[in-house]
């Protein structure tokens, strides 16, 4: 007994080693009356916190959540309009050497190296580390994927990226930002080994949204698929029981070839999961219905099934039973890191930036 105790012990210690460093708060004036301050010390190795306006100071917020693999950080941030300049000083004794990409959720104009940046809301935008730059946020509400240089592709090392934008007009932009989003909202339900298969996936997306190419391995087809299955099926949810609704609308939608769309999709295929969509939403329908208002047939007829017959049979087969059987369903929902701690850590990713330098410097 004790010999099983010590291994299941043994297996919690690895499997919880296997997860990423999380990090997290919800800071804001009226909790904390130095929140402002808090913000601006911590930010002082990446940024100069600037033109911070009195009733944002009176009322500042910021609420972040992230997780460090081994490869990339991501997170989840939020706070109020603000400048960020990033001067040759705080470069020189930052020690910090890493690009970012941020999903923008909005606008966002700059500075970089005497170039003027415009970026609207929905774009990707990258910032090297290494560089001065300054940007003007009108709100901090991002996705940031942030990648050491030692971890990063070589099209990122060189610095050409800096000051880099993919427009919302580029498909493939549209799902990068949906694979960041998800993977920011699911970092701490994954292993170091597939969050950080996810951040070569998003490199991946990225290069060839900049109209570079290189081949993906297993591993970030596989995270690449996920996102395309899930932005696919975001868009048929939408137009599930529309007759016109066709294979090249969901492709133009989806912002990938239909290779790639079938491929991901794979073994199953498109249309059964299409199919399958359909039950989805039926069975939602029975759950929620009153059956002596609303029959099983009619519930059929309205999601697109030719008999009640044929939906039975198929019902039955996905869900194991008839669909008159239905009973009531309570799902409970939650969403990632809806609470956060009172101090404001972004030491802990400088740390984990200048340990990566170190290890490239020592390698």
């Amino acid at each position: 007994m004790r010999f099983c105790a010590a291994v299941g012990s043994a297996e919690v210690r690895a499997e919880e080693r296997s997860r990423p460093v999380s990090y997290a708060w919800n800071v804001s004036s009226q909790s904390e009356p130095d929140a402002y301050d808090m913000y601006r010390h911590s930010m002082a190795d990446l940024y100069d916190v600037e033109d911070i306006a009195e009733p944002d100071r009176t009322n500042f917020v910021s609420h972040t959540y992230g997780a460090l693999f081994e490869n990339g950080t991501i997170a989840r941030g939020r706070s109020v309009a603000q400048t960020l300049r990033r001067t040759p000083r705080t470069v020189r004794a930052s020690g910090l050497d890493a690009i970012s990409l941020f999903v923008l959720f909005a606008p966002m104009v700059g500075e970089v190296e005497g170039a003027n940046v415009d970026t609207p809301a929905g774009s990707i935008h990258f910032r090297d580390l290494s560089r001065p730059s300054v940007a003007h946020a009108h709100a901090i509400d991002l996705v940031n994927l942030v990648v050491p240089r030692i971890a990063a592709p070589l099209w990122m090392r060189d610095g050409a990226v800096h000051g880099a934008t993919i427009l919302p007009s580029n498909p493939l932009g549209r799902l990068l930002v949906s694979h960041l989003c998800l993977l920011s909202e699911g970092a701490l339900t994954l292993r170091h080994d597939e969050g950080g298969a996810a951040i070569e996936a998003a490199l991946l997306i990225a290069e060839r949204a900049l109209g570079r190419h290189s081949m993906p391995t297993p591993d970030q087809a596989a995270s690449v698929h996920a996102t395309v299955r899930h932005r696919a099926s975001a868009y048929m949810k939408v137009r599930l029981l529309d007759p016109t609704l066709t294979v090249q609308d969901i492709v133009e939608a989806t912002g990938v070839s239909r290779t790639t769309l079938f491929r991901a999709f794979a073994p199953g295929g498109l249309r059964r999961h299409m199919l399958n969509l359909r039950l989805d939403q039926a069975r939602a329908a029975l759950n929620g219905r009153d059956p002596r208002r609303q029959t099983v047939a009619e519930v059929a007829y309205r999601h697109g099934f030719a008999s009640a017959a044929h939906f039975g049979r198929l019902y039955r087969d996905r869900f194991g039973h008839a669909p008159g059987e239905m009973t009531g369903l309570k799902v409970e929902t939650q969403s990632a890191n809806d609470a956060g701690g009172s101090t404001i850590r972004h030491d802990l990713v400088f740390s984990w930036l200048r340990g990566r330098r170190q290890d490239a410097q020592a390698a």
